[in-house]
């Protein structure tokens, strides 16, 4: 349409979004989108979902600290504060795993009225 699209996330940026790394942040903020979605309507796959969305996370935010700083010319460092509440959230979902399977009805494909 004429205007460019900045994305960032967790230390990632573009201003393509049809680039490899637009394509990835496009991806993964679907991803997330979709488990808030299964949290939110208390799926059965809900907490497997968001344990692998923190996985993925927790991965690109060390990538964006490893490989972003040895690409640039290696004098400043960032650490990602994400990782702050991103480990704590990953280990909250294993707690709470087993209270949740033992809620969750085992067939909740359908909505209440």
């Amino acid at each position: 349409m004429g205007s460019q699209a900045k994305l960032a996330f967790y230390g990632f940026e573009t201003n393509d979004p049809l680039s490899p790394i637009g394509l990835l942040l496009i991806a993964v903020m679907s991803f997330k989108g979709y488990s808030a979605y299964l949290l939110w309507f208390e799926k059965d796959t809900a907490i497997t979902i968001a344990k692998l969305d923190a996985i993925i996370s927790v991965c690109m935010c060390i990538a964006s600290i490893v490989v972003l700083n040895f690409l640039q010319d290696g004098s400043e460092f960032s650490f990602r504060l994400e990782l702050i509440l991103l480990i704590p959230y990953y280990i909250k979902l294993g707690r709470i795993e087993d209270a949740w399977k033992a809620v969750v009805p085992a067939n909740n494909l359908s909505l209440p009225l």
